[in-house]
């Protein structure tokens, strides 16, 4: 991407992801607003708003997609299954792929590496927000078209990215086994059961409403929540889809072109510690 196409797409890209957090802030809100027991009528106002907002970010998304068009990245986003605008913004709010010297620097600035996350207290290594919009608007979408039917029947396509997400999923079955069920079973299970019940018991219940599911490898165990399953399959995926931004940015061809169904599939083993 030229540098000047870079720098106003960083600019419309950075606004886009600000409303998109002040969206998500409000609807968050609203939520426990009416969980609090505030009237429908009194949410009025904070639903208005919520609506102009998806207006000004759907506007600023189709800007950032037309600055990218003519770019090779332009292209492959709008042909790929799964991908959108989103990933116009994920560009624009990194640094330019084409500064990163391998991909592995990439996925380590987006917060992708295996074992990265913020500590409490802590300044963070890498960009919280690009491993949130990563995994929420680039890898979401894509786990969504597994070529099934939707809520309405719908046939839905079938992504190039979905089949990894299956695979690690069925991969980590076997590495991280589910929690045991069974008091005695497993001690780190039985730790992290006895520490989630005093979590949920105590008056900070609500600040850590987020992470309050813990599980055995909290613990020096093996075994896994489908909740952490999920998460770490959808890295993956992310992974693969920032992998394909950098190919492209770089003038490479993309792993998991849309345009190259002969490629063979990805097996488990190939995915290594992603």
């Amino acid at each position: 991407m030229q540098p000047e196409i870079y720098a106003t797409l960083a600019v419309r890209a950075r606004q886009a992801m600000l409303v998109e957090r002040m969206k998500t802030s409000a609807q968050l809100q609203t939520g426990r607003l009416a969980k609090d027991g505030l009237p429908d009528i009194a949410l009025l106002p904070i639903q208005d708003a919520i609506s102009q907002l998806n207006l000004v970010s759907a506007r600023w998304k189709r800007e950032c997609k037309n600055i990218c068009q003519g770019e090779p990245v332009y292209e492959f986003v709008m042909s790929t299954i799964g991908l959108s605008e989103a990933c116009f913004v994920f560009l624009g709010c990194a640094p330019p792929m084409i500064e990163f010297g391998n991909v592995a620097k990439a996925w380590k600035y987006c917060g992708l590496a295996p074992g990265q996350k913020k500590e409490k207290g802590k300044k963070a290594g890498f960009s919280p927000r690009l491993k949130s919009h990563a995994i929420a608007r680039l890898a979401k979408p894509c786990m969504k078209m597994n070529g099934g039917r939707d809520k309405n029947g719908k046939k839905l396509p079938l992504s190039p990215y979905r089949p990894i997400y299956d695979m690690r999923r069925e991969r980590t079955m076997f590495t991280h086994p589910p929690m045991r069920e069974v008091e005695g079973e497993c001690e780190y299970c039985d730790e992290a059961r006895a520490y989630t019940k005093k979590l949920r018991a105590s008056k900070n219940f609500e600040r850590e409403r987020t992470t309050v599911a813990k599980d055995c490898s909290a613990f020096n165990g093996i075994h896994w929540t489908d909740g952490h399953r999920d998460a770490d399959a959808m890295r993956v995926m992310a992974k693969a889809i920032v992998r394909d931004l950098w190919l492209v940015e770089n003038g490479l061809p993309p792993r998991l072109a849309h345009s190259a169904p002969e490629q063979p599939p990805i097996q488990p083993a190939a995915l290594g510690a992603a």
